[in-house]
């Protein structure tokens, strides 16, 4: 999911991913030494158009993409479970919006790009110079042509993470053959709490949050009270007083839950 998303991994599918598990006793306060088993992906310096800052890449359709790799096992079972098992297909679209709503949100990302072009700046311009064979009339030269470089690259991943969602959204409806329409769900809440939604605890600025998901697909919602508080109900588009619930929305709508 991640590397359609963050498209424009060119060595994916089949490389630069992998599973990984810890295979001896486990480590006190690391969860992650569970034994279970885990993906990876790695070497992504192709993805997001940075490396072609000046052709971006939001637009791509990497679900079409994906499918180069169909005798590999794992992409090609992805693809068919995507297509035809219901249930698959509504819990990938739920979280694919997460990723789209939160976690890749343009906010957060811009917020982490700069800051690595304040902190790394340096650090990369000076290592490109050093290993990159070019010749320079000075060092500053050199240092100025790999910084502005640098900066060039983050604003390019800044304007992909702006553009992907309205793109890549669009992209998975069309190949997973979604009947519904994104329209806008607005999240309120009453008194001291979270919401999950899906798979994702938002942050709420001033008790409220929207995100975009598909009409016609069940998503879940949990009322998470903050300690001192209880759950009283969920008010609005959605009218119930289960602390686990879930949603079908038709229409852009507001659900409050409300802590008392």
């Amino acid at each position: 999911m991640v590397q359609i998303y963050i498209f424009s991994n060119l060595d994916w599918p089949g490389k630069n991913d992998g599973e990984w598990r810890n295979f001896g006793e486990k480590i006190e306060g690391n969860e992650f030494s569970d034994g279970k088993w885990r993906f990876i992906i790695y070497d992504l310096d192709y993805s997001m158009g940075a490396r072609f800052y000046t052709e971006g890449g939001p637009h791509i359709d990497n679900f079409v993409y994906a499918e180069r790799a169909k005798d590999v096992a794992p992409v090609n079972l992805f693809l068919a479970m995507l297509k035809n098992s219901t249930d698959f297909k509504n819990k990938f679209t739920n979280v694919y919006c997460d990723y789209a709503n939160d976690i890749y949100s343009s906010e957060k990302i811009k917020k982490l790009i700069e800051e690595y072009r304040e902190e790394c700046t340096d650090l990369v311009a000076y290592s490109s110079l050093r290993w990159s064979g070019r010749s320079y009339e000075s060092k500053l030269e050199g240092y100025a042509y790999y910084k502005t470089y640098y900066y060039k690259a983050l604003d390019s991943l800044i304007k992909f993470y702006e553009e992907r969602p309205k793109y890549s959204l669009q992209h998975l409806k069309e190949y997973a053959g979604l009947k519904g329409e994104l329209v806008d769900l607005n999240l309120e809440i009453k008194g001291k709490g979270k919401i999950k939604i899906s798979s994702i605890i938002p942050n709420f600025k001033e008790g409220k949050w929207t995100g975009k998901y598909f009409t016609r697909i069940p998503i879940s919602i949990k009322a998470i009270p903050d300690i001192g508080y209880t759950f009283k109900e969920w008010t609005g588009y959605k009218q119930s007083t289960k602390l686990n619930d879930e949603v079908i929305l038709f229409e852009t709508a507001t659900i409050t839950a409300v802590f008392v």
